[in-house]
């Protein structure tokens, strides 16, 4: 019978517990007037890929009033909006931080500015303290032009469990703790930064549940942030209830930015 369950789990990935799902929990997406409003009365952009079209669709959801345009030529828009664009190519983010800030060079002095990393920008090869600096240095310029420029950390995924990483390590191959342990490396160095820039906690959001308990594994010794189970269904993008979650905390952290 051992086995046969080992083969199983080799096979289907694991071998059922027969432990039932924990209930869904009710999402907050109360936000104040106080916050829509503010987040309705100015002019945003949002440079971003995948994680970034989770979040929008969870935006409609839970401030369907505000105003948000799909476009890179911001200087087409008048008024207050929350402009967005998908930029760069994921796997490359100097490609994220040339294309932002192109985007930057078309926007109003007083404008709010952020953009964000995929976390498929962290690969084996990857030094987080350099993307680090290269995406501050991007903001750094951003701000120089004028506009508000908003930090924002990069994702986290879930992780498999530690047999198949000692597996795939055995392979010669990056596990996905690895890869989560760099993107925690970028997040801790974004969060520890001593500026006076607003950070937008994504990937904090991401690893908490709405009653405020964390999703973490133990790795090297230390918590490591993990994206919720909860809040998706294919291990690295928000699934509807995440969606609904990080978008209710990306406007209340939005209006804060803002009203700073």
């Amino acid at each position: 019978m051992r086995q046969l369950c080992f083969l199983l789990i080799l096979l289907a990935g694991g071998c059922s517990s027969g432990e039932a799902p924990s209930p869904e929990l009710t999402v907050d997406e109360s936000l104040s007037v106080a916050e829509r409003s503010t987040v309705q009365s100015a002019r945003i952009f949002f440079g971003h890929q995948s994680v970034g079209r989770d979040l929008l669709a969870g935006i409609a959801e839970v401030a369907p009033e505000l105003r948000v345009v799909a476009t890179d030529e911001p200087g087409n828009i008048e008024g207050p909006a929350f402009i967005e664009a998908s930029i760069g190519s994921n796997g490359d983010p100097r490609s994220k931080d040339r294309a932002f800030l192109e985007v930057v060079a078309k926007l109003n002095p007083g404008d709010v500015a952020l953009y964000k990393y995929c976390f498929a920008d962290m690969r084996a090869e990857s030094d987080p303290d350099s993307l680090f600096s290269r995406y501050q240095h991007t903001l750094d310029l951003a701000a120089r032009s004028g506009v508000r420029a908003v930090a924002v950390t990069m994702p986290v995924t879930t992780v498999a469990p530690a047999w198949k990483r000692w597996i795939k390590q055995a392979l010669g191959k990056t596990t996905d703790a690895e890869l989560n342990a760099k993107r925690q490396r970028f997040n801790e160095l974004l969060r520890g930064a001593h500026t006076a820039r607003p950070l937008i906690d994504l990937a904090r959001w991401e690893a908490t549940l709405e009653d405020g308990s964390s999703r973490t594994v133990s790795y090297a010794g230390r918590p490591l942030e993990l994206l919720a189970s909860e809040y998706t269904d294919d291990g690295s993008h928000l699934n509807a209830r995440g969606r609904r979650h990080v978008a209710s905390q990306f406007v209340r952290a939005l209006s804060r930015a803002i009203g700073d």
